[in-house]
């Protein structure tokens, strides 16, 4: 009977310890939850939302000084109490807004990377060594902001033409998949192109010097091809991307959109039913990367 009672006192423990342990564990995990949120936004946030989003965070990080000798503020011409007011420049060149906005980007992935860090320092040591990790990454891309060079982030050297950013590959692999999503469905390669080319022309931001290169050289309509950039004709392209990614040989330029084109390739093949509401899906995700 002793014994019964001890193994009894026993197994409640463990399951009040257990219970302890998974509330914390729950607390914890919605606790990083709305910090990523806080970083990252909402997955139905506008890529103009995100901009915004970007600017102003990197706004935050700046003092007053630092917002004038930048340009982004400059002076009115008016005066309060003896000293200038200063106002937004409407005039700011593109490329500062635009470098003003990847440096905010960086700034919420860092918080991303050390929120991840935190959750997993609350794990116990061996999960601690991890968020360790993550937290050396995060102070080297706050160096990187403040224009401090980083050895473990410089670019490998290029030795044939320039390669594009990943998540442009990305993009067209979403879009070569709606493409392969509406040929199922009875349209042919070039109708499904000239679909998703009318339905979203902002595809166009897509179409970069490199990608530019290889479907001049395989298009048939010269003179709709003729200038380099996104002035390409996007439908021409779009047939071109879908013969890249379909070839049985593996892009070496593109390797991890390849793996996503092909393993939701394979993934598409069983699907059966609602296919162009899924290649509208597709093509919605590859308007949705920045770039």
């Amino acid at each position: 009977m002793a014994k019964d009672e001890t193994a009894s006192k026993r197994s409640a423990e463990v399951a009040r310890a257990n219970a302890h342990y998974t509330i914390n564990l729950q607390r914890a995990f919605r606790d990083l939850l709305l910090k990523l949120e806080r970083a990252c936004g909402q997955p139905t946030e506008t890529i103009a939302r995100r901009r915004r989003r970007w600017w102003n965070y990197y706004l935050k990080t700046m003092t007053f000084r630092e917002m004038v000798d930048a340009g982004i503020i400059v002076p009115s011409g008016q005066t309060r109490n003896g000293e200038p007011v200063y106002i937004p420049n409407s005039a700011l060149p593109e490329s500062e807004l635009q470098r003003a906005v990847e440096r905010g980007a960086v700034g919420e992935y860092v918080d991303a990377l050390l929120a991840v860090a935190h959750f997993l320092d609350q794990m116990g040591p061996y999960p601690a060594y991890f968020g360790n990790e993550f937290a050396t990454l995060a102070q080297v891309l706050r160096d990187l902001q403040k224009g401090i060079r980083t050895p473990m982030l410089d670019p490998a050297p290029v030795k044939s033409r320039r390669r594009d950013p990943t998540i442009v590959s990305l993009g067209r692999a979403y879009v070569a998949l709606a493409a392969a999503a509406l040929q199922k469905c009875g349209y042919s390669r070039e109708s499904a192109a000239e679909w998703a080319a009318k339905k979203y022309p902002g595809l166009k931001k897509l179409i970069t010097e490199k990608g530019s290169y290889r479907s001049i050289k395989n298009s048939t309509d010269r003179k709709a091809d003729r200038d380099i950039g996104r002035s390409l004709n996007l439908e021409t392209t779009i047939v071109t991307w879908c013969k890249d990614f379909s070839r049985n040989k593996p892009l070496k330029d593109d390797e991890t959109a390849d793996r996503v084109y092909r393993a939701a390739l394979d993934e598409l093949k069983a699907r059966k039913d609602r296919l162009e509401e899924y290649a509208d899906w597709l093509l919605q995700q590859a308007l949705q990367i920045d770039c």
